[in-house]
């Protein structure tokens, strides 16, 4: 009978501590997902703007939807560190956006990539003037 009650704390502690990681887990995914509400909006229009003009793929739109998201947040922290100069986060968004670019260019065909220069040079061009 010793044996049948040893067991079962034992049980009851295993259970006991995998309820506890996965409630911690949510928890912290809930968080970390609300901690960057504006890197997620940009991400989605990025990706929603992407695929209307280039017609990317489901395969395609999820790989930029991670990059974007990640470079996003990494922007966000950029923006949100104090005590670095204003040319400083410059420099770092101006590096942040030409990698953000080669990265999506890396997930884009050919065909996709000479279309999206187009559209960014017309863009350009529009803006100008």
């Amino acid at each position: 009978m010793t044996i049948n009650k040893r067991k079962m704390k034992k049980l009851l502690t295993i259970a006991f501590a995998a309820a506890l990681t996965v409630g911690v887990a949510a928890a912290q995914e809930n968080k970390e997902e609300n901690a960057y509400p504006a890197a997620k909006q940009i991400t989605e229009n990025t990706v929603k703007r992407l695929t209307e003009m280039l017609t990317l793929t489901k395969a395609q739109q999820d790989s930029i939807g991670k990059y974007v998201l990640i470079s996003t947040k990494q922007e966000t922290d950029i923006l949100e560190a104090q005590g670095v100069a204003l040319k400083t986060k410059r420099e770092q968004q101006e590096a942040n956006l030409s990698a953000r670019t080669a990265k999506i260019k890396s997930f884009l065909t050919k065909e996709q990539i000479e279309k999206w220069a187009a559209i960014s040079k017309a863009k350009e061009e529009e803006e100008e003037n």
